[in-house]
């Protein structure tokens, strides 16, 4: 095992010219300055105000034991890899803190944005609510491949879904309509997403087609709904919607005249 070297205390005057100031600090015995004490400035503030650069991460160690000068440092980032762009062009030494890319337009083709124009970075597919075929970034996850707006997403939460016959409802309500029409021989069948129309940042379709109408179940509606029905009828469609009251009326009535009597 190697004897410790004892340092030895002493006073230095830091080379900062307005300054001026001596400082406590320890050398080797042979006079060189030891690892880990200041050996040129008091402080951090005069270490900046000359341009030294002993307290950054990215400082170099000269040949004769001390740190490198401003001078030396920018020879070393200038010469790394980390100072060169994608496309082959050099970060500022000044901004290696602050940029990862020579330019915007770098940024843009080379960063995230770059990522997500990439075709081969890309996927297509079909909302699994609305059917709506959406192209978007594969690093999004699977969840953001699976529907177009988080409107679907929501709508089709596995958790209240129904299944009768093979057909999935999305609650215990369109089973009960699905159910009356089974049972009274009136003709239903689930609406084909593919004809869904846009409603601001998403789509719409109504729930079902029953006796030739649009019908959409709705125990609770809100603004975002009506917009909803708006847009479904701005395009020329008629639109039942079959709400808690209706519901009941449906159960006690004849379901094909009282849809007739709601269609608007």
């Amino acid at each position: 095992m190697a004897p410790k070297i004892k340092l030895i205390s002493i006073e230095r005057p830091c080379e900062n010219p307005s300054c001026g100031r001596s400082f406590a600090s320890k050398t080797n015995p042979d006079g060189t300055p030891a690892k880990g004490y200041p050996a040129r400035f008091c402080s951090r503030a005069c270490a900046r105000a000359v341009g030294n650069r002993e307290i950054v991460q990215d400082r170099k160690v000269s040949t004769t034991g001390g740190y490198g000068s401003h001078a030396d440092l920018r020879e070393a980032w200038d010469t790394s890899a980390a100072s060169m762009c994608p496309c082959g062009g050099r970060i500022p030494y000044e901004l290696r803190h602050q940029r990862k890319y020579c330019s915007p337009e770098c940024r843009k083709e080379y960063g995230n944005s770059g990522r997500i124009a990439d075709p081969t970075k890309r996927v297509t597919f079909a909302c699994e609510r609305c059917g709506t075929e959406v192209t978007r970034y594969k690093g999004y996850g699977s969840g953001a491949l699976r529907f177009c707006s988080n409107e679907c997403s929501a709508r089709s939460n596995t958790q209240r879904r129904v299944c009768v016959d093979d057909v999935v409802l999305d609650s215990g309500w369109e089973a009960l309509v699905w159910g009356l029409c089974a049972l009274r021989k009136v003709p239903i069948e689930r609406f084909d997403r593919r004809g869904c129309v846009e409603v601001g940042d998403g789509w719409y379709g109504p729930d079902f087609v029953m006796a030739g109408y649009y019908v959409e179940v709705k125990g609770l509606e809100d603004d975002d709904d009506r917009e909803r029905y708006a847009a479904w009828r701005a395009a020329g469609n008629p639109l039942v919607v079959v709400d808690r009251e209706r519901l009941e009326a449906l159960v006690a009535g004849d379901m094909v005249a009282l849809v007739d009597s709601w269609a608007c």
